[in-house]
């Protein structure tokens, strides 16, 4: 059998709430930097003010760009990974998951999975109410009981089909695997 790779990038669609947050740290990260630069120009430590007036703005910067989040699922022969990737700088293993240890698995609807009790919920995809987001239920060796919300592909899901167990493909996938 040959091996199987695949990878899906999905960006994290932006909120009202979250793009609410990037407007307030840069308009924080300005106000902080005024009196800073009132004071350089008074003569009261002119050089210092400067760089503190800059890196509050950077900082504010710096922390506006953690909401540019992107989530990359990757299947290999049986082993399904999710990472997190900051700004497209830093990356983060969310999980890793061995197809056989899956549960459930399903088309995910969030008001079904609100009343379920999970130790842990990951949730790495555009947006929970998109069209092709499926979820995944594992008992993890170190997470407990976990959710997986992704965005499925034809390709992985013909792969999942493959790798699950068989009762699990069933009832996700119906007659037709």
């Amino acid at each position: 059998m040959d091996d199987i790779f695949i990878e899906n990038l999905v960006k994290k669609r932006n909120t009202a709430s979250s793009i609410a947050m990037r407007i307030i740290i840069m308009i924080l990260g300005g106000l902080l930097a005024v009196p800073f630069l009132y004071l350089a120009f008074t003569g009261f430590f002119s050089g210092f003010m400067v760089l503190l007036a800059i890196g509050s703005i950077y900082g504010a910067y710096r922390l506006a760009v953690l909401f540019n989040i992107e989530f990359e699922t990757s299947f290999t022969n049986g082993l399904f990974d999710v990472d997190k990737i900051i700004n497209k700088s830093s990356r983060k293993r969310l999980i890793s998951v061995q197809c056989k240890d899956v549960i459930e698995m399903g088309v995910y609807k969030p008001e079904q999975q609100k009343t379920k009790t999970y130790k842990t919920r990951i949730i790495a995809c555009d947006s929970e109410l998109s069209d092709d987001v499926w979820f995944l239920v594992t008992n993890h060796s170190t997470l407990g009981r976990s959710l997986v919300v992704f965005n499925m592909t034809d390709k992985l899901m013909s792969s999942f089909k493959s790798f699950v167990p068989r009762e699990v493909a069933f009832t996700a996938f119906g007659g037709r695997f």
